[in-house]
């Protein structure tokens, strides 16, 4: 117990530092972010519209099924991040008493489980919807669709990186324009 503890603590500190690394910004990034979750929504609720050649009677339970999966994902998620990561992040974790941690490490198990069963009653729907054949193809979807996010985030942030070492680039180069220009001018006025 002691143990599962003192592991639980330290994974809700390195969330709190990586909280705190997000920097002033982080808000306004968040809300960039639900504009972007919108999106990667509807292009995922298409994309798998698409591929699995959906009836129409099929693909409106489906989506309403998916819609609502999606929508109590994100307040478990949500919850997860109000009740858990805001309460430790900052270094709040060693003003914390041994009750309010021991709160702490409860309601994420709770949460963990709302989400595992949440995955397998949207399982189950999905059964009673979908032929076995369109489900199980669902499954391998899912998992092309969210690989193929992952890679463009990875692209989307390393040609972030290019960018702001050509802009650095720039910079430096036209620093050194200056210094080699005022140079220039030392050494005319010098003569």
């Amino acid at each position: 117990m002691k143990k599962t503890v003192f592991m639980s603590l330290i994974a809700f500190f390195l969330l709190s530092t990586t909280a705190i690394a997000q920097g002033p910004n982080y808000k306004m990034k968040r809300e960039m972010s639900k504009e972007r979750q919108e999106k990667i929504f509807k292009k995922k609720l298409e994309f798998f519209k698409k591929n699995l050649i959906l009836t129409k009677d099929e693909s409106n339970k489906f989506e309403e099924a998916y819609k609502q999966y999606s929508k109590e994902r994100i307040e478990i998620k949500k919850a997860y991040k109000t009740d858990i990561v805001d309460k430790v992040k900052n270094g709040n974790l060693s003003e914390l008493n041994e009750k309010e941690k021991q709160h702490i490490i409860k309601r994420k198990l709770e949460l963990d489980k709302r989400l595992y069963e949440l995955n397998a009653d949207f399982n189950k729907r999905l059964i009673n919807i979908l032929p076995s054949e369109k489900v199980i193809k669902y499954f391998e979807l899912d998992r092309r669709f969210n690989r193929q996010l992952m890679k463009r985030f990875k692209k989307r942030r390393e040609m972030d990186k290019r960018r702001k070492n050509m802009q650095n680039r720039r910079k430096d180069m036209k620093d050194r324009k200056m210094q080699m220009r005022d140079q220039r001018r030392v050494m005319q006025s010098n003569k």
